[in-house]
């Protein structure tokens, strides 16, 4: 797997080159990464690489709850018509409950320098959008 863009109508169509995979990016499962509504899977590689050192900055489990998303369930959620989950580059970790962890997971995220992020009680969001540039934002409630 090199740096261009991946695609696969559906994650389970990914060729058995499991062991590349586990190799580059061992905290995360093309599952997880999928969109959750159609199947369909696209990973930019910068933008994983950058998500997998926070992982192993962060030195704990990092749970995806949203990752890459087709149109239809971008529109469904309320994103953005221009999202980076549109494009693979974006990443909505699930909060850490204790101040202590979301503390560490911040430093992490913050070490590897994301382009976009944002922050609300319950939500985060993390990406590697260079066209989008450098953004940062709190979500209301």
């Amino acid at each position: 797997m090199g740096n261009s863009t991946i695609i696969f109508e559906r994650f389970e169509d990914m060729p058995n080159d499991e062991m590349t995979w586990r190799r580059r990016w061992p905290n995360f499962s093309p599952a997880e990464l999928s969109c959750t509504h159609c199947g369909k899977l696209l990973v930019d590689p910068f933008a994983l690489d950058n998500l997998q050192k926070v992982r192993i900055m962060y030195a704990r489990p990092l749970y995806i709850a949203s990752a890459y998303r087709c149109e239809e369930h971008n529109a469904a959620v309320g994103g953005a018509p221009n999202s980076s989950h549109l494009r693979g580059r974006a990443f909505d970790p699930k909060r850490p409950k204790s101040g202590k962890e979301l503390f560490e997971l911040l430093a992490a995220i913050w070490q590897i320098e994301p382009f976009g992020f944002g922050m609300g009680a319950n939500k985060l969001h993390v990406d590697w959008d260079f066209e989008r540039g450098h953004r940062v934002w709190m979500y209301g409630g």
